[in-house]
Parts: structure tokens; sequence; C-alpha cells
């Protein structure tokens, strides 16, 4: 058998190409790694190690640089974990994939549409340099430590164990009023009933804040609502005026989509919807509008109402885009 084939072909069919080999499979945790052996010609190939750089060649980087018509061989089995997969598809690919044996399982084909593994919004930071620019820091409790980076396409926040630390970023510009805010996160699972909540949220101040915060959640709240082992707590809410709150589980383990949609009524206040993955999961309409605009966060904060105990692990979150549309 010629293993030897277009990687468009692999896309398309699941990767179900592949053959079986014994060696260690490399599990992909959702990041993207630059390929880093070989030159991409037909007698030193690019060495593919792990799913992390399986991943890379789904990047518009990898398309400018001219990867997707290099050879490329597979030197390790790949398990693509269930998470969401962006399709390279035709034509973006022209090169030679050698399967060398091995195998890819645990496809997830994106069919939702884009989600470019660098995807920031232009205005807010699309690459690191721009990043850089257009976010700063609005961490509490964490004493001059920094717990975030810029790493593989995505930022990453983490929070040290039996700590209150409390690591957010946060958009320089604070003037967004109503339009379509999008975040896409990376769920993973969790230490259960520890006190560690995911943010990606909207902040004026302490009477004007709207949430997505996710955590394992107190037993008793997990109970309330029939969470499942791999399941962890989605809390959304709205600070006051009026207080609005809704706690639903979502799956760990997972990149999700989340949105807020603010809309003006015909008496010039704010209507939000909540929307996971395209579906819409709550809605208010708030007692005030333009008169108060938001800063756009993303956290990991250790946060003692969200579970029974300080987490014993360091925890962390990735972000893979944040986007603003204003309407």
């Amino acid at each position: 058998m010629n293993k030897k084939f277009f990687i468009v072909a692999i896309l398309i069919f699941c990767l179900g190409g592949y053959l079986s080999s014994q060696s260690k499979t490399s599990v992909w945790s959702g990041q993207i790694s630059k390929i880093v052996k070989g030159n991409g010609t037909t007698s030193d190939p690019y060495l593919i190690e792990t799913a992390e750089q399986l991943a890379y060649l789904s990047t518009e980087e990898a398309k400018a640089n001219g990867f997707l018509s290099a050879h490329f061989q597979l030197v390790t089995d790949i398990d693509l974990n269930h998470l969401l997969w962006t399709p390279i598809g035709a034509p973006a690919f022209t090169g030679v994939f050698d399967g060398n044996g091995h195998t890819v399982k645990n496809v997830n084909i994106n069919t939702s549409g884009h989600y470019g593994p660098i995807s920031w919004d232009a205005n807010l930071g699309y690459d690191y340099a721009s990043w850089t620019t257009n976010w700063t820091d609005a961490s509490q409790l964490t004493y001059g430590k920094t717990l975030y980076d810029f790493r593989d396409g995505n930022i990453r926040i983490w929070t040290e164990s039996g700590t209150r630390q409390r690591p957010k970023i946060r958009a320089v510009t604070q003037d967004h009023t109503t339009g379509e805010y999008n975040w896409r996160v990376y769920i993973p699972p969790m230490e259960m009933n520890s006190q560690v909540s995911i943010g990606a949220f909207l902040y004026y101040d302490d009477e004007h804040e709207l949430d997505f915060e996710i955590g394992s959640g107190t037993a008793a709240a997990r109970s309330a609502v029939n969470a499942q082992d791999d399941e962890v707590l989605m809390y959304i809410t709205s600070q006051l005026n009026p207080e609005y709150l809704s706690i639903q589980p979502i799956q760990s383990g997972k990149w999700h989509d989340l949105r807020l949609s603010i809309s003006e009524t015909n008496d010039h206040k704010y209507f939000v919807k909540w929307i996971v993955n395209g579906a819409k999961v709550g809605s208010v309409k708030l007692e005030y509008g333009k008169e108060i605009p938001f800063g756009i966060l993303c956290s990991l904060e250790n946060l003692e109402f969200m579970g029974d105990a300080p987490s014993t692990r360091e925890h962390y979150v990735l972000f893979n885009k944040m986007g603003f549309t204003p309407k």
C-alpha cells in the first residue's frame, strides 16, 4: 500500500487512511506548535511528532510560510481527543503527506465555520505584537506574578494551587456597547468542587457586569442541575440592574464558542442574549443602556463561591478568540 497521499483526503475522510502502529500516541491538547524537524523536501520531509504540530497545518501562518506545498512524514500516532478540528481541505494543501504506518483517531471535524488557530479579532490583537498593544493586565492578588502568556496561538491563563490568585487580561479600549462579543474557550477538565472559575465577561463596575463564569461548582450546585462527571457548571449572570442568574452544565475537555449579543430596545435599554455554540441559553433586559460602556475581559480566578474547597493543583484555560463586532 502506498502510504503517501494528500492531506486533503485525510481530512475529508476523517483521516481514516492511516495504518496502525505500536508507537506512543500524542494526544491533542487543543494547542498549536510549529514543526521543528525537516526541510519539507522529498528526501528530508517535515517530521510531525505531536498532535500540536499536525494542528499547525490548519493555520494561516503555515499557509503563508509555504508549508502546505511541502512534504511531511508522521512519526507518531495521533489522538485528536474529539476536540473541534479545523479542516485544511482543498485547495490549500498541495503537498505530500506520508502516514508512515501511523494512525490518527478521534477526529471531530469543525463544520460550523472557520476557526483559525490564531483568530483574535483584528482590532483587539491578531498576533502577539498587536495583542500586547491592545490588551493589558487586569489581575488581582497575583502579587507581581504574570500568570498568562501567548502560547501556540492561544492565550493561556493559569492559577497556582491553594491560592486566591485572580489573573485577568482586559482590552485596553473600554467603550464597547451594542454588538456581538465572541470568545472561543477551551474548558479543560477541572478538579471536582474546586474554587476555580473561568471568566469571559464584560465589566463597567460591580453593579454593571455581564458574565460567563465556568467552574466545577459546589457539590450542591452540581446536584441541583444533575451535572455529569465530564461536565462543569456555567453561570450566566447580570450583576444587578437587574440581577440575573442561570446555572447550566457544560462539557469539559472541549472548545466552546461563547457569545454575548447586546442590542438596544426602543426605550434605549440593553437587551442581552447569552449564546453557547450557536444556541441561546439565556436573555434579559437591563435597566441601563449605552450610558454604560463595557471593558472586555478574559480570566481564570480562584473564587471562594465557585466551589467547596481551594484547588490542590494548577488549573488553566485557553482563549483562542476574542472578537467584537459593533452594531
